[in-house]
């Protein structure tokens, strides 16, 4: 028993090894601020929100662009998040999977709804 507790620390020890720490990327993100996507989606364009989620799709030419998965109840919501029109920063294909917690400004209506990114934290 004692040497399969050992093994399996060892194994919990080796595979946080290969995990990324937190990454902030762009302005500064306040976990504090973060509201429902369900929310923001009812707030008009224009304004300024930080979501949370997990990064389910990462552009993979230029990393200009990923989609936010948010889970709401039963429910998941997805949103794309544009990083063109104000972002400093770009993402690659790693950042998938990661949750996130990310601050832009929304724009469009209905489904054209998106976030043009300012700041984001990966997890």
């Amino acid at each position: 028993m004692r040497t399969g507790r050992r093994a399996a620390a060892l194994l919990l020890a080796l595979s946080a090894c290969g995990r990324p720490g937190a990454v902030a990327l762009g302005a500064p993100v306040d976990p504090a601020q973060a509201v429902p996507l369900s929310a923001a989606l009812a707030l008009p364009a224009g304004s300024e929100v930080t979501l949370a989620g997990r990064v389910e799709e990462v552009c993979t030419s230029a990393g200009c662009w990923f989609v936010l998965r948010a889970v709401e109840g039963d429910e998941l919501r997805d949103l794309y998040v544009d990083l063109q029109p104000a972002a400093s920063f770009r993402l690659d294909a790693s950042a998938r999977g990661r949750g996130a917690l990310v601050r832009g400004t929304l724009a469009g209506e209905g489904p054209d709804r998106e976030l043009h990114a300012l700041g984001l934290r990966l997890e």
